[in-house]
């Protein structure tokens, strides 16, 4: 069966008009949670690639996308990306429960393309999301910007309201003095096909970031009871790549909006330089995800 591109009506051996798509995971388990009994943003963020990676034009290690006219190596690369938490505690109710990830074209630019989500938990839905990509061309380590072909353009959604990821914009480059640091390193198991650390590992550190500074006793007693409060949205900019072997400063900061943390995860060495910013958006305190999990048993 061959398919026809919406503008330049080529031939193509797969649908290049696929718009939406969903991809399923079962039921999940106790594996499947955090130290909190709940599903992690990063698990989030994997699932939504999940979802997105399976319309017809992309596919593993994006083999379709470079044959949509004109021909070419294309990669997709990750410049900004937001969850929106429908309810305070959601993400503690996937216990037992199947997760359907629902994506679709938001808005597209030049070089640029937007993913939206819908995530649910069987038949309720937790959470919004948004990725925004880059069409990138060259060897890994060596990207440049190239544009969204016209056949892809053609799926661009109109109308759409303000996305997750742009609650990461007005998140400073500068790491307040007295911001809260922690350490981390990434790992070989974090990089992926394009040769650095997938998107979800910044996910990742700012989750571990956040635990610890609600663990450590002796950090601010303030900071600690904003870190605690259940994720209401987070959102993450990133800036440059980070590579296995990296060592890593992760900072933490009341933000400018009320009941916000800001996050910078910045590379000591080698390289030093900015590599991520976003916000953490919380509600005003952490019911015990324990009871809940308990009460599914």
């Amino acid at each position: 069966m061959m398919f026809r591109g919406k503008v330049s009506g080529s031939a193509y051996a797969f649908d290049v008009t696929e718009r939406e798509h969903e991809y399923l995971v079962q039921r999940l388990n106790q594996q499947d949670l955090d130290r909190n009994l709940c599903v992690s943003t990063s698990s989030l963020f994997k699932w939504m690639q999940a979802a997105r990676m399976e319309l017809a034009w992309l596919q593993a290690g994006y083999k379709n996308l470079s044959h949509v006219e004109p021909q070419l190596p294309r990669r997709l690369l990750v410049a900004s990306q937001g969850l929106r938490i429908i309810r305070p505690a959601a993400l503690s109710e996937g216990l037992h429960r199947s997760v359907l990830t629902r994506v679709s074209i938001g808005k597209v630019g030049k070089t640029s393309m937007e993913f939206r989500y819908e995530i649910f938990f069987e038949a309720d839905k937790v959470a919004d999301g948004c990725t925004v990509m880059i069409f990138a061309t060259g060897p890994p380590g060596s990207f440049t910007p190239t544009p969204v072909p016209e056949d892809l353009k053609a799926l661009a959604a109109e109308g759409l309201d303000a996305s997750p990821a742009e609650l990461s914009r007005s998140v400073p480059d500068q790491v307040p003095a007295n911001a809260y640091r922690t350490r981390a390193s990434v790992r070989f198991s974090d990089e992926d096909l394009n040769k650095h650390a997938n998107h979800s590992a910044q996910a990742r550190f700012f989750e571990d970031a956040r635990e610890e500074l609600i663990s450590d006793t002796k950090a601010p007693p303030e900071l600690r009871r904003l870190a605690s409060g259940h994720t209401e949205a987070l959102a993450i900019t990133y800036l440059a790549e980070a590579h296995a072997l990296d060592e890593l400063g992760i900072f933490l900061a009341p933000s400018k909006e009320p009941l916000a943390l800001d996050v910078w995860v910045q590379r000591t060495q080698p390289d030093p330089r900015l590599l991520a910013k976003g916000r953490i958006r919380v509600a005003s305190e952490r019911s015990r995800a324990t009871d809940s999990f308990t009460a599914r048993l």
